[in-house]
């Protein structure tokens, strides 16, 4: 049997005698051939849907590419002749889309962008990690009278205890005692005054204080220090030493 293919509607453009456009719905009836034969013969096209009728196949499609579309099914030869929505001063602009290259528009910028993230954002890294340890290497290398006398001036909001901590470090230090042990009851040559003070440094832990304590509980440990310091003949004339 002869197969038999009837072009219904081809768009209702055609009807009215205009050319059938980029993503223009086709509707075709086709009788006498298989879906599996009506798909191989469009596969250039995007098909949509396909459904049967007491006539036929009703093939719904559309094509995205301009140009002339040969099909062969069965015993009919079909042309459609696609054209661009573009004028041609717009194909122009467009000529990427319209000439059937595979020619990139623009060099996307995103991997360029996100590459100079990465950059920025180790680089920054690399700066803070290069000024902590430069920080740290600074600290450890000053002198215990330097951070006694440096730390003093960058107390927190527990400056009694910090007081107390720097008062007791460099004593130690200056006599060879061990205040920072807490016990100062065995603090051999360690003067009363000292011990009152650290005592006193102790009991003020948990009562409320001023701005005015801090700067006199700060000028009591200078003093104090000081003090020390002359008895162990350490005073400005060693102030850049690793005493």
């Amino acid at each position: 049997m002869k197969k038999l293919l009837l072009l219904i509607l081809l768009v209702s453009h055609l009807a009215l005698g205009r050319d059938i456009l980029i993503g223009d719905r086709i509707n075709l009836l086709i009788s006498g051939s298989s879906e599996d034969k009506v798909r191989e013969a469009f596969q250039a096209f995007e098909i949509e849907d396909i459904r049967e009728s007491e006539e036929g196949s009703v093939v719904t499609l559309r094509s995205y590419h301009p140009g002339e579309q040969v099909v062969e099914i069965g015993d009919k030869r079909l042309v459609f002749n696609v054209k661009s929505s573009l004028e041609e001063g717009e194909r122009e602009i467009y000529s990427d889309l319209s000439d059937g290259s595979a020619r990139t528009l623009a060099k996307p910028r995103f991997p360029w962008i996100f590459a100079g993230g990465v950059l920025l954002g180790l680089s920054s890294l690399m700066y803070l990690l290069v000024g902590v340890i430069g920080r740290r290497k600074k600290k450890e290398q000053l002198s215990p009278r330097e951070k006694f006398y440096g730390n003093l001036e960058d107390l927190g909001e527990d400056y009694t205890y910090r007081i107390s901590y720097l008062t007791r470090e460099y004593a130690d230090h200056l006599m060879g005692s061990n205040l920072l042990s807490g016990r100062y009851e065995k603090s051999e040559g360690a003067p009363k005054e000292l011990l009152h003070f650290l005592g006193e440094l102790d009991s003020l832990k948990f009562a409320r204080r001023s701005e005015g304590d801090r700067e006199e509980l700060k000028d009591r440990a200078r003093e104090l220090i000081e003090s020390i310091e002359k008895t162990c003949n350490i005073g400005e004339a060693k102030e850049g030493s690793n005493v």
